[in-house]
């Protein structure tokens, strides 16, 4: 265990404000030190979509100005994309649209080529995403949809304001029916009042009759880095019922489970788990150099004696830069994944923004990425 301090120290694994005591992963430091500077492209490119391709259902702006930061969930040979959309760089705030493309358009590589149908199902309506709705990453747990997607609240531009961004949280009963505002996850009173954001939000259920979801995500505490945490949250706390306003769900028994590496600024969960067997998952997620660079690197999670960690990490990215949809756009050199799903016994199907203004299609062999695991 240790506390959490007003006064921290870069370099000072210490903190001591309010008496709240978070636990560290006794591999932290290993799982830091293992990874490099390097890189072994894995990711074989499949296609990209862009927003003069995307044509608006139900708004008056025919098409929007950018695509991407979108997960996906494959259902019945279509995949269901839910992607980040800009309309207007004013505020730079986002939209949520389903864009439900044919599998084989990917497969076959006509993804770049085609035109598709949008529909926008998120938007700022609520105190919790008034500013815009980014990044979303779905999965299924349970019988129920669940979207996680960051909200830029009301206080986004409040410098002084606590909670400018949650990761809030819609629900749907078909990956292609209504999604309700649910909720927005928060942390224990005395860490969130010193929460300044959240983000890169995903849950896993391990199974096994466990009546708790794990949540990982990603807070930025004052005087505390951005880094990534593993928390709780009972199953029975998410349900189809459509509550007045969305409401908060805290957080228990937080981790501090993985920080930067030397050569990075920051990290961040990624995509949802891919299930590897039947105790362990493939969770692929960002990096962010000193050179401002988004790269992306691997980690196994692994559920074992009654606890969910980290046990090993790929000592290099996976995948970088390097098309030029992906070192070209609003925001240069990205590669900065939000959906991933297994396809068949060996191929993860993976959607990631490129330069914050494209969604690209790439795929990665299972096995050659259980290879670049280094186990810790």
């Amino acid at each position: 265990m240790f506390m959490l301090s007003l006064n921290f120290n870069i370099g000072v694994e210490k903190w001591d404000y309010k008496m709240v005591e978070i636990e560290k992963e006794p591999n932290i430091e290993l799982l830091s030190d293992v990874r490099k500077p390097t890189t072994r492209d894995i990711a074989v490119r499949l296609g990209v979509l862009s927003a003069d391709r995307v044509i608006l259902r139900n708004f008056p702006q025919r098409t929007p100005l950018t695509v991407f930061n979108s997960s996906l969930k494959v259902e019945n040979g279509k995949i269901y994309l839910f992607a980040r959309l800009i309309l207007g760089y004013y505020t730079y705030s986002s939209v949520i649209a389903r864009i439900i493309i044919p599998l084989s358009d990917v497969l076959k590589g006509t993804v770049s080529e085609n035109t598709y149908e949008a529909e926008i199902i998120i938007g700022p309506d609520t105190e919790i995403d008034f500013w815009g709705s980014e990044d979303p990453r779905v999965e299924k747990v349970g019988d129920i949809y669940l979207m996680i997607y960051t909200g830029r609240t009301i206080r986004y531009f409040n410098p002084l304001a606590i909670e400018r961004t949650v990761p809030a949280i819609a629900l749907a009963k078909n990956v292609d029916g209504r999604w309700l505002k649910f909720g927005y996850f928060t942390l224990p009173k005395k860490l969130r009042e010193e929460t300044i954001t959240n983000k890169d939000t995903v849950l896993l259920d391990v199974g096994r009759n466990i009546d708790e979801y794990y949540v990982l995500h990603r807070p930025h505490l004052k005087n505390y880095p951005a880094r990534m945490w593993i928390g709780k949250i009972s199953k029975t706390t998410l349900t189809l019922e459509e509550p007045e306003k969305p409401r908060p769900i805290e957080v228990k028994g937080n981790r501090l489970v993985l920080k930067e590496a030397k050569f990075e600024n920051k990290v961040g969960w990624g995509a949802p788990p891919v299930q590897i067997k039947e105790d362990e998952w493939i969770l692929i997620a960002h990096g962010v150099g000193k050179d401002e660079v988004y790269r992306l690197f691997a980690i196994k999670l692994t559920y074992d004696g009654g606890e969910l960690r980290v046990s090993g990490i790929t000592p290099s990215y996976i995948m970088e830069p390097r098309t030029q949809y992906e070192k070209y756009g609003d925001r240069p050199n990205v590669v900065f994944i939000c959906g991933a799903e297994r396809i068949g016994k060996n191929r993860i199907l993976i959607t990631y923004g490129c330069a914050d203004s494209f969604t690209g299609f790439a795929e990665i062999a299972v096995d050659e990425l259980l290879s670049e695991i280094k186990e810790v």
